[in-house]
């Protein structure tokens, strides 16, 4: 409680320090409201991703069922923790609740799984926009470096990321001997070896499902291409300059990745401070209001969520959520 409190005030004084220092400026929005289908397109792109997430993780859930999931259940399942993400201090509670839900569509599925599909359901993700990113810097990178010297930092840390997440993905498909040998080595660790080597074990699934691994990467890849682009047809009018798709995924993929990090609600605050930064690299004022057209529209379309949630017939508590969190940790 006191960490998500934290997480809270944190955001907020951000916030104030960048609307006190004119950095973060509201009237932008009804210049979106103003700006044409942009404002439509954006938030179509953001409903995409939103369905193709829930696939990828209906993908993942399969893994460990005998029968098909219906994606008409886990798209308001995966809303509904979309929905309770937003407005609750962090990100976990509305991760877990949806597990709830899950479990009553197959009460087969161990509490370990469910927490270990949400887990590589976000890793995946990290490794599409990664993969994403570094594809393009490096096919853009001229263009990029000219639209600022300062780029050209952002390139190389965009190709040792995705040089990172070709590491983990080539990890997955070590032979089992290989995996063994590093388990046991891990459960010689005191105290935490065992839950570590469980943890892996868990990971490492995923290993011997090749085909559903790599359709999950390429669903992330997709969603993220789609999440960016949000961001673009959402800003670009107001840029100032031209700044094109391409170029566009050199820096806007960055700050994203700093938004995913739990240290606030929904990337409030910080998201705003980094894409200040970051839009200041590449010559374009005013990156705070830029960012906060993207997490405006974002959290429009999380909190369509209540909708499902309402709809839905059985309904879990936070506290349900909290309780099934401790005793899978346990």
């Amino acid at each position: 409680m006191v960490a998500a409190s934290f997480k809270v005030f944190f955001a907020v004084g951000i916030i104030f320090w960048l609307v006190s220092s004119g950095k973060l400026d509201f009237n932008l929005l009804n210049d979106l409201l103003n700006s044409g289908p942009n404002l439509a397109y954006g938030l179509l792109f953001l409903v995409c991703t939103t369905s193709i997430t829930s696939f990828r993780w209906k993908l993942i859930l399969e893994l460990k069922t005998s029968a098909k999931l219906k994606f008409t259940k886990i798209l308001p399942i995966n809303w509904i923790g979309l929905f309770f993400s937003t407005f609750l201090p962090g990100i976990v509670t509305g991760d877990v609740l949806k597990l709830l839900y899950v479990k009553d569509i197959d009460k087969n599925f161990s509490k370990t799984f469910l927490l270990t599909s949400i887990v590589m359901d976000r890793v995946f993700g990290l490794c599409g926009l990664l993969f994403l990113t570094g594809v393009i810097s490096a096919l853009n990178y001229d263009g990029l470096v000219a639209i600022s010297p300062d780029v050209k930092i952002l390139l190389h840390t965009n190709f040792l990321l995705f040089a990172g997440a070709v590491f983990f993905l080539i990890g997955l498909f070590l032979p089992k001997k290989i995996q063994d040998k590093i388990i046991g080595l891990i459960k010689l660790i005191p105290l935490l070896g065992n839950k570590a080597a469980n943890t892996f074990e868990q990971v490492w699934l995923f290993g011997q499902y090749t085909k559903t691994t790599l359709s999950c990467v390429a669903l992330s890849i997709m969603t993220q291409f789609f999440g960016i682009m949000a961001f673009w047809i959402l800003t670009s009018p107001f840029y100032g300059k031209e700044i094109s798709l391409g170029q566009a995924f050199g820096f806007i993929p960055m700050g994203l990745l700093a938004t995913a990090v739990p240290i606030a609600p929904s990337g409030a605050g910080v998201g705003h401070a980094i894409f200040d930064k970051l839009f200041n690299i590449v010559g374009v004022s005013g990156g705070a209001s830029l960012f906060n057209l993207y997490f405006l529209c974002l959290i429009l379309i999380n909190l369509l969520g209540v909708i499902p949630y309402l709809i839905i017939g059985k309904k879990h508590s936070i506290k349900e959520a909290e309780n099934f969190e401790q005793k899978a940790e346990a």
